[in-house]
């Protein structure tokens, strides 16, 4: 199943980028710290990540959900452009890793807590947090779910220019 799923996610992504998109992202929620150990991921997920990514000859993301930290090491030797993570993640012990490796870190806002439940105030206070804790790229991080109102995701690209100017 491991080498159909590869082969399959392979040609998906070299169609993505036949058709114009300049980013592929692999999404690999299965390989979560939630749900395999990280002796399970350097033995079964790895390989298979590393081959996709050797493969694929653009910008590649790859993002974990979940309590990912166990994992990040592996991760970010997979050969891809840049790591999204979920808010689950503590983005200051995991940057140093990453940057050793030159790989992006994206994420953590919460897709399934404040972009949905909480009011923009909050959404903000977490999109600052992510921000001073050194994300690369700002996103939520299983992306936006559907539920998730319009003026929580406009906060989170208000806190974003608001961090950005004082930075300057």
């Amino acid at each position: 199943f491991v080498e159909f799923s590869t082969e399959f996610i392979i040609e998906y992504g070299k169609a993505q980028y036949r058709a114009g998109a300049d980013i592929v992202q692999v999404g690999e929620p299965t390989a979560s710290g939630d749900l395999i150990s990280p002796k399970m991921f350097k033995e079964f997920v790895k390989p298979a990540l590393t081959r996709i990514a050797d493969e694929l000859k653009g910008i590649r993301l790859l993002h974990i959900c979940g309590k990912a930290t166990p994992m990040i090491s592996d991760m970010v030797e997979c050969g891809y452009d840049g790591i999204s993570i979920e808010e689950a993640v503590d983005v200051t012990k995991i940057k140093p890793i990453a940057q050793a490796k030159d790989v992006k870190v994206l994420g953590n806002v919460s897709s399934k807590g404040n972009m949905i439940f909480a009011g923009p105030d909050e959404v903000k206070e977490e999109t600052l947090k992510a921000l001073d804790a050194g994300v690369d790229l700002l996103e939520p991080g299983c992306g936006i779910s559907p539920p998730a109102p319009l003026d929580n995701i406009k906060a989170m690209a208000v806190a974003l220019k608001e961090w950005v100017a004082k930075k300057k």
